[in-house]
């Protein structure tokens, strides 16, 4: 059982490694040694914000795998993304915010500075729904009313 809550999940290239894969990949089966395992799955993502840079490189950033024969359920509400296709395997809730960038503030690949707060204007702000996370990353309160999607809270 997963729960992801307020997370910022997010992919881009640096001059040394190339962004190849999904930001966010789901499977309740893995191989190890040639065999292959499958458990029970109950993975939520609420008020998150999954992203990738797009460029062509990955076809989908989120890849949703599913093994038949256990109990399985993946729940996607209030999110921010950016979905190549609809998600096969995984259930949508609430409002999700399609390929609109989060706006970052700083996203400095020269320099390879990477701030993942969100800048004024942001679709991510006052997006979300309460939950029992009253703090951001930083320490900063979230709102009794209507959280912003992602790690942090605009200030």
């Amino acid at each position: 059982h997963y729960e992801f809550t307020h997370c910022t999940f997010a992919a881009y290239s640096t001059d040394y490694i190339q962004h190849k894969e999904p930001v966010l990949s789901i499977s309740n089966s893995y191989v190890r040694n040639s065999l292959m395992s499958v458990h029970d799955l109950d993975a939520q993502f609420r008020n998150c914000i999954i992203w990738g840079e797009s460029g062509g490189l990955v076809p989908n950033e989120i890849a949703v795998n599913k093994t038949e024969g256990t109990s399985y359920k993946v729940l996607f509400e209030n999110v921010l993304w950016n979905p190549s296709k609809e998600l096969a395997n995984s259930t949508l809730s609430g409002a999700d915010i399609r390929n609109e960038n989060p706006l970052f503030q700083n996203l400095n690949f020269s320099d390879h500075l990477y701030d993942f707060h969100l800048k004024e204007g942001s679709p991510a702000l006052n997006k979300g729904s309460a939950t029992s996370l009253l703090f951001d990353l930083d320490g900063n309160p979230r709102p009794v009313g209507l959280p912003d999607l992602g790690a942090y809270e605009k200030q």
